[in-house]
């Protein structure tokens, strides 16, 4: 993980191999565990603002779910949002 601290704000790059699998945006275990315990760290500080930004593979996919690397950006960051606000 990659901690950027600015001014008013901070940025938290989580490499992908990590997070996910190549073309896909399900979470890996381990990451969806962290992404909970952050999650309750919110809850705790509710004033605290939290973007998310999603990112695909650098490899070009073209399948039925993942037209594009788009597509799969926008699931990847779906899926970390969700992470953070809902736990099992």
């Amino acid at each position: 993980m990659m901690v950027e601290s600015h001014a008013d704000h901070l940025i938290l790059t989580f490499p992908e191999r990590i997070v996910f699998d190549p073309g896909q945006a399900q979470l890996k275990p381990f990451s969806r565990t962290h992404f909970g315990k952050g999650g309750f760290f919110y809850l705790n500080h509710p004033l605290l603002i939290v973007e998310v930004h999603g990112h695909a593979d650098d490899q070009p996919i073209n399948t039925k779910r993942y037209p594009s690397n788009w597509e799969l950006s926008v699931d990847r960051a779906t899926m970390v949002a969700k992470s953070l606000i809902i736990w099992d």
